[in-house]
């Protein structure tokens, strides 16, 4: 119809031209050419969508990851698809179909690697568009589901990718967070939930996190080696260690202030290394670990401020390294480790006990003296001081009195230059040997009431003076008094008669 109209109204114009110029044949003869209609096309364009490309990178062996790439049709007539050809290992959601003039079509690309190997090649699409671009590559490697060696993951994000990648298993050390420590704890990491679909780590250390409050997730993952928890300021709980029965590594429990409790080793039997459970400010007991019977290598115990007793250890029968308890400081009970000492399961050294409440030496308790209790104030057992920083460690605590022996001996190049800042100490209800200091005085002691056994004093190579515990010794406040090896040795009897100083 569109046809007919125009060659008439052709015909119409062109037979009024005629008229018109057949009464004067010098006018213009006028040319109207017909407007043809444009060229249909269509025209295919490929870009990928949230990406750069359709690189999948490593892809565990049977799992799926997906990403999308947009088919447009910027042509004026529509794009018909007829196939879409992918390489081995790649699937679509949809391979034919039209997409409108102007219009554009998302496909999802699957990618599931059937074997341990490179994947990739070409994505085609065969269509009606006369220009434009038909291809694009994709690639991926399918790998297995063991991770082999050591991984980081340094944040929630990544513990998540990590474990969408498919991996069930870590043969190395798998690190949590892992930055220094205050004031840089990681608080990204809230939960180890993903960590579920995990078979087996060999080695976990999860260290200075802030936000992380359990170990969720872990409780069905085997873990063949050791644990490491440090500094990890708001774990509350670790029940997520339950079914944890032999480590052949360590076991560091350290700096995990909101902890108050152990109650999700109840299974654990053996520890093939070291235990340390030290630096955690509200553990209350030690009774998780009542199942624990071999222990390695050494076990240490230290500034647990909470922690009373080491019950919680009764059924220990062997440590095969070195025993360390200290700075415990409501610590007055040892008696659970009493069966471990008498029947000689200690095969390395029972380190000094130090600045727990009660500091009982290995015989004390073997021979039952293994309980005691002290008035705030006072040292519970013997202590030695041999360096500056343990003086001023003993000077911190503000003892008045020492129910024990108090030896001081600097070993002569020593950097403890002075005494006086003992003038708190009022009582030794043990011996006080003061030796092989580079001191001149006594000053520090003028405060000293009592010394209930002996006061020996002796090979300090520049003390002369004695003065200052005159008033100790008018009063009967020693139980016997020795000098030798100074540059003045004198008697009780001669400090009392105030010949004190040479």
């Amino acid at each position: 119809m569109k046809i007919l109209l125009k060659s008439f109204l052709y015909l119409f114009l062109s037979l009024f031209l005629y008229s018109c110029g057949s009464s004067d044949s010098s006018d213009e003869v006028i040319t109207i050419e017909e407007e043809e209609d444009p060229d249909p096309i269509a025209t295919i364009t490929i870009t990928v969508v949230d990406d750069v490309s359709l690189d999948f990178g490593e892809v565990v062996e049977n799992i799926t990851q997906t990403k999308t790439f947009k088919i447009s049709n910027s042509g004026n007539v529509p794009l018909e698809i007829t196939e879409i050809k992918v390489p081995d290992g790649f699937s679509l959601d949809w391979i034919s179909g039209s997409i409108a003039a102007g219009s554009f079509r998302d496909v999802n690309l699957s990618f599931m690697p059937n074997g341990i190997s490179d994947f990739g090649g070409e994505i085609i699409i065969e269509s009606n568009a006369t220009s434009g671009n038909n291809k694009v590559n994709c690639l991926g490697v399918g790998i297995s589901d063991i991770y082999e060696g050591d991984l980081l993951l340094a944040s929630q994000i990544e513990i998540e990718n990590f474990v969408n990648k498919g991996y069930k298993e870590v043969t190395g050390q798998l690190f949590i967070a892992f930055e220094s420590g205050f004031p840089n704890r990681n608080t990204t990491i809230v939960s180890l939930e993903p960590l579920s679909q995990l078979r087996s780590i060999n080695t976990i250390r999860i260290n200075s996190t802030a936000n992380l409050k359990s170990l969720n997730g872990l409780e069905d993952v085997e873990i063949k080696g050791s644990v490491a928890l440090f500094d990890n300021v708001g774990l509350e709980n670790i029940d997520g260690l339950v079914n944890i029965v032999d480590l052949n590594g360590f076991l560091q429990i350290a700096g995990c202030s909101s902890l108050t409790n152990l109650s999700a080793l109840a299974n654990l039997v053996s520890v093939k290394s070291v235990l340390t459970i030290t630096y955690n400010d509200l553990l209350e007991n030690l009774n998780g670990l009542s199942s624990l019977k071999m222990i390695g290598g050494n076990l240490e115990i230290k500034n647990n401020p909470f922690v009373n007793t080491l019950e919680g250890l009764n059924n220990l029968e062997n440590i095969g390294g070195n025993l360390s308890v200290s700075y415990n400081e409501r610590l007055n009970d040892f008696c659970a480790i009493k069966n471990l000492l008498v029947s000689n399961g200690l095969d390395g050294t029972f380190f000094e006990t130090r600045y727990n409440k009660y500091n009982p030496s290995k015989l004390d308790i073997t021979d039952g003296d293994c309980f005691k209790d002290f008035p705030q104030g006072v040292y519970g057992g013997n202590l030695v001081i041999r360096s500056k920083g343990a003086y001023e460690t003993f000077i911190s605590m503000n003892y008045e009195g020492i129910d024990g022996d108090l030896t001081i001996n600097n070993n002569r190049d020593s950097d403890i230059m002075s005494l006086e800042d003992l003038s708190g100490l009022k009582r030794v209800l043990g011996n006080l040997y003061i030796n092989r200091m580079i001191i001149e005085d006594l000053q520090g002691l003028g405060n000293l009431e009592l010394v209930e056994g002996n006061l020996q004093i002796s090979d300090n190579p520049n003390l002369s003076d004695f003065c200052e515990i005159q008033g100790l010794l008018q009063n009967n406040g020693v139980g016997s008094f020795f000098t030798s090896g100074n540059v003045y040795n004198p008697s009780a009897q001669e400090i009392v008669e105030e010949t004190c100083s040479n």
